[in-house]
């Protein structure tokens, strides 16, 4: 496959709609997350982007997946995941209902969560997060997507460093998976004052060699 193209954007990942091509999102769903339209910005901004679009879409979570999570029994989280296709998008990042609903095909998955991961596993996290970062990739290439659409994964509530989680992904883009998608966005929302996430998604994304970018 010909060399794709890779971008950061400064913006929220609810913008899915990836004009051509079979798109793909990934996300961590929130299984506690309430459906309701009128929850204000300030909980919007606490609750984190991905539980937020829990009620902009049709993906509900698995019946099992809170105890997958919590079996698990560590901050590291678990490995396990969720490809859902055909999910309909049917209200804007304002809750409001869209003209005309879009679909798109999630993955959902869970980031560890540093904040809580015991001293002795801090180590552990790059590779947890590695492998799932390939992981996510190779369900969506094996589904047939040539669009993703992925964001700062784990590096809000959960606190994992920025600088780790966009090496990542690049490693994965330019190595195992170099070429095998035409288009891929990050969307990052980083309201900081030195907006050192998106800064370091754009550092990382710089250093590729291929795909393109900008």
């Amino acid at each position: 496959m010909p060399a794709g193209r890779a971008s950061v954007k400064s913006t929220s990942c609810h913008r899915f709609r990836l004009a051509s091509g079979r798109g793909l999102a990934k996300v961590k769903a929130s299984p506690t997350m309430p459906f309701d339209p009128k929850i204000p910005r300030e909980l919007a901004n606490k609750l984190g982007r991905e539980a937020m679009m829990i009620i902009e879409l049709g993906l509900y979570a698995s019946p099992t997946g809170r105890q997958v999570d919590l079996q698990q029994g560590n901050a590291l989280r678990t490995d396990a995941m969720i490809y859902s296709p055909d999910v309909p998008v049917f209200r804007d990042d304002d809750h409001r209902m869209l003209e005309t609903p879009f679909k798109v095909a999630f993955v959902s998955a869970a980031a560890c969560d540093a904040r809580d991961v015991a001293p002795l596993d801090q180590a552990k996290i790059p590779g947890a997060m590695g492998a799932r970062i390939v992981k996510v990739l190779a369900i969506a290439q094996a589904n047939g997507h040539d669009a993703l659409v992925l964001g700062a994964w784990g590096c809000g509530n959960f606190a994992n460093d920025p600088a780790l989680i966009a090496d990542l992904f690049r490693q994965a883009l330019e190595g195992p998976f170099k070429g095998a998608f035409r288009r891929v966005t990050f969307a990052i929302v980083d309201t900081t004052s030195d907006q050192r996430c998106l800064n370091q998604f754009r550092l990382a994304l710089a250093q590729k060699a291929s795909p393109s970018h900008n």
